[in-house]
């Protein structure tokens, strides 16, 4: 049994919302400027005696997507629906690590289904039913040239990274994509809690640690998420990386670290490896919007 994702995603005009655990149907949204993605949560692939059903139906124009328990019913709703797939989501999420509880919350005229997780619904809205799954955040790595002297030992220029989380993605002026991945907000068994820090002088880089790391006062926590220290069914790897001293100069490096599926050579040495749930370039939405203020 593995896991699978389910992308949601929005739409305001009119608000209504749609879901896929097919990677395809989740990279046609990403492709519509009408909508945008809002959440992932993962689920186990099959039943078991602390799952429900969950039914997801379609129907439109504009399409829109129902979801609701096997053997549950709305008086209220009088449109037509079609199924169109099936979710195994837990009960409830007591005593199962790493669960969150989601809710479905009810719009009528015309009838439209919302997946939660706020914990009351808005005025608008009726909440109708609960579910839990395992909430999960999209991240992105950031590469960047940078040319300072403090990286002599380096021949003057080096890359840095930083890593970026949200349902999107802003272009920024001299950072390049390299990678994303899927981690998880809550510690599922076997899961490592995995915390990113940033600091932006002299320039801005990143470091990921498991546990204490030295000199904290010259870094913040930019993110922290849980992934594995083992393949599981489903994962994809990628090496954490550590710049080392320069054999060719006397100058000391300035320490970073990077996540990356290259081989490390050069500046930079094996630490560890990382699984986690794999995002192609597909897979990832780009906005025009502004960032928000402190947003790194």
């Amino acid at each position: 049994m593995v896991l699978q994702k389910l992308d949601i995603f929005n739409s305001e005009t009119p608000l209504s919302q749609q879901a896929f655990t097919d990677a395809a149907e989740s990279r046609r949204l990403r492709r519509d400027p009408l909508w945008t993605p809002f959440r992932s949560i993962f689920f186990l692939n099959g039943p078991l005696s602390y799952t429900k059903v969950l039914n997801i139906l379609s129907t439109g124009p504009p399409t829109r997507h129902k979801f609701i328990p096997q053997g549950k019913s709305n008086s209220r709703d009088l449109s037509t629906w079609f199924p169109l797939q099936e979710i195994n989501a837990y009960q409830g999420a007591d005593r199962i690590p790493g669960a969150e509880v989601f809710h479905v919350d009810y719009c009528d005229s015309p009838d439209r289904y919302f997946i939660s997780d706020q914990p009351y619904a808005s005025l608008e809205n009726r909440r109708l039913y609960q579910f839990a799954g395992y909430p999960a955040t999209q991240y992105y790595i950031l590469c960047k040239r940078i040319y300072h002297e403090l990286l002599k030992a380096e021949g003057g220029s080096a890359l840095t990274y930083k890593i970026v989380a949200g349902n999107m993605v802003y272009p920024e002026k001299g950072w390049r994509l390299t990678g994303s991945f899927y981690a998880f907000d809550k510690q599922l068994v076997n899961s490592t809690l995995f915390t990113v820090y940033i600091r932006k002088e002299p320039f801005v880089m990143s470091m990921i640690a498991t546990g204490p790391i030295v000199r904290p006062e010259e870094w913040e926590i930019s993110h922290k998420f849980y992934a594995f220290d083992i393949a599981l069914p489903g994962t994809c790897v990628f090496e954490l990386q550590h710049t080392i001293r320069s054999i060719y100069s006397t100058a000391s490096n300035v320490s970073r670290h990077r996540l990356t599926v290259e081989d490390a050579k050069k500046m930079w040495e094996f630490r560890m490896k990382i699984y986690v749930f794999p995002a192609t370039i597909e897979d990832i939405s780009l906005t025009s919007e502004p960032m928000e203020p402190g947003y790194t």
